[in-house]
């Protein structure tokens, strides 16, 4: 479901991007580009830190994983890559494009959209 939910969520970034690029082009002459990665895996997430300077935040190996794999976007211009996980965890029809590069062990695939039905 977790899998899932961050893949609607990268999609519908997606979609949204010409829309935003459209009123940035008009007010202010210019335009942005994403690129998004997703990896599933456990992390600690939480209020970390002692008393004088307490964080929320997320830790764990899948974080530094999912920061690796956001270097891989840059070729994927408005793209989104995700992991092997995430394609395992993935709960809905998608449709993916395996790319050159692994990370590790692990295979990275574009994401090109959900399946149609």
């Amino acid at each position: 479901m977790d899998a899932d939910n961050a893949i609607s969520a990268a999609l519908e970034m997606q979609d949204s991007l010409p829309e935003i690029n459209k009123y940035l082009e008009e007010e202010v002459g210019t335009s942005v580009h994403i690129g998004i990665s997703i990896h599933t895996g456990e992390v600690v997430v939480g209020n970390i830190g002692f008393d004088m300077k307490m964080d929320y935040t997320v830790i764990g190996d899948p974080v530094n994983t999912v920061f690796r794999l956001q270097d891989m976007t840059k070729p994927y211009i408005d793209g989104i890559l995700l992991s092997e996980n995430t394609r395992r965890a993935a709960r809905s029809a998608i449709e993916i494009r395996e790319i050159d590069k692994k990370y590790g062990d692990i295979m990275v695939y574009e994401l090109l959209g959900r399946k149609k039905a």
